[in-house]
């Protein structure tokens, strides 16, 4: 029985027939794109220059493994968590904008909340951001198709 299946079986709550099981499904997967973005922000903070300000070569390299990372990542988990069809693409969505969330604040004070990189940097790291979501939510979206049965 897959994720996307637990609905019929979870108690029905509210006056609009939400269930347990697929709030539970997404919460969890808020919190831990809540997790993964803090912990790869913390990372990025401390020692973010080695790859960000070591030349077009190392940028690329860099950004190839971590989206690479990213999406295994994620695949694993929802591969353990047994997702199928839709709830693949919205649980890489919630997970996704956990992360959104969380750079407003970054982006907005960057020199002070990143001091590894320099100011000018934070083009480049946003479009590292947004490369890397992209890149979770493609895998995501072929994925859940592969996955319906």
């Amino acid at each position: 029985m897959g994720r996307e299946d637990l609905h019929d079986a979870a108690p029905k709550v509210g006056h609009q027939g939400k269930d347990i099981a697929q709030h539970a499904e997404f919460a969890f997967w808020f919190v831990f794109g809540f997790v993964v973005w803090l912990a790869a922000t913390i990372a990025f903070a401390l020692i973010g220059d080695l790859f960000f300000e070591r030349g077009a070569i190392v940028y690329a390299v860099f950004i190839g493994f971590v989206c690479s990372a990213a999406v295994s990542l994620f695949g694993i988990v929802a591969h353990m968590r047994k997702l199928r069809g839709k709830i693949v693409l919205q649980a890489a969505v919630t997970f996704s904008i956990a992360g959104m969330l969380g750079e407003i604040p970054v982006m907005m004070t960057f020199p002070k909340l990143v001091p590894a990189l320099a100011a000018e940097t934070a083009g480049a790291y946003s479009g590292f951001l947004f490369l890397g979501y992209s890149a979770l939510l493609t895998y995501a979206l072929a994925a859940g198709r592969v996955r319906r049965s």
